[in-house]
């Protein structure tokens, strides 16, 4: 079973793109044999300028997710550049994300669509991807209403933007009761990449002004990128 982990080696891909490029992209999944996908509706915070650099306005967004192995990212994130064009800005982003562990199915399932190819360097040297890019996920979720809030506070820390997306908190009575917080609360998750070198800045001002003993009620949490593209400045 660990083998199987080992050598699906999953990472999470997430890409935020104008709602204009969702049915390119559907056509580039299906293409490339994705057997599970997640699409959500978000809305880009960032300014006029971020907008220019990676794609991430003041606009409808779709934020999609779905599993890869490790070595299938390079000839996907060629692909997406060829279709969707995340290299010229205002186009959006694509990273992948690291995962530690996955279902053993669904492990199953990637290395039975992907077998274990030599690496393409040629698409991998075209698509010029950050490996170890230096950037940093920020996830923060608060009350509905306070995410404009924590776009401000990240940006004066030193971030540029965000995506928004909606959901619901769902938790054990205990464990909100502790913390005050209600249940069947509408949420709004805010997704903040950042360059390393001000993510705990970043994080702590939004802890600080937005965290759970303050009316946002909100959690602060980070994971690392991997390999992005769209995010050169």
């Amino acid at each position: 079973m660990q083998e199987e982990l080992k050598s699906a080696a999953p990472r999470l891909i997430l890409s935020v793109t104008d709602t204009k490029a969702e049915k390119t992209l559907y056509t580039l999944l299906e293409e490339a044999h994705i057997p599970l996908r997640f699409q959500f509706h978000g809305q880009g915070t960032a300014n006029s300028e971020i907008l220019r650099i990676c794609g991430l306005g003041e606009s409808d967004r779709i934020l999609t997710m779905w599993i890869l192995p490790k070595s299938a990212v390079p000839v996907l994130f060629h692909k997406m550049n060829e279709s969707l064009h995340l290299k010229r800005r205002g186009k959006g982003i694509a990273v992948s994300i690291p995962l530690t562990g996955i279902q053993m199915n669904l492990a199953k399932l990637m290395n039975a669509q992907y077998p274990q190819q030599p690496h393409n360097t040629t698409k991998q040297e075209g698509c010029k991807m950050a490996e170890g890019s230096g950037f940093s996920m920020i996830i923060v979720t608060v009350n509905q209403g306070f995410s404009d809030d924590v776009i401000d506070t990240a940006k004066e820390a030193g971030a540029k933007g965000g995506t928004i997306i909606r959901g619901r908190r769902r938790g054990l009575d205990s464990a909100m009761k502790f913390w005050g917080i209600s249940l069947q609360e509408e949420q709004e998750i805010v997704l903040i990449i950042v360059p390393k070198s001000i993510k705990k800045e970043v994080m702590g001002t939004i802890s600080k002004t937005h965290g759970l003993c303050s009316p946002a009620h909100g959690l602060v949490l980070s994971i690392p990128i991997e390999d992005a593209l769209g995010l050169e400045t």
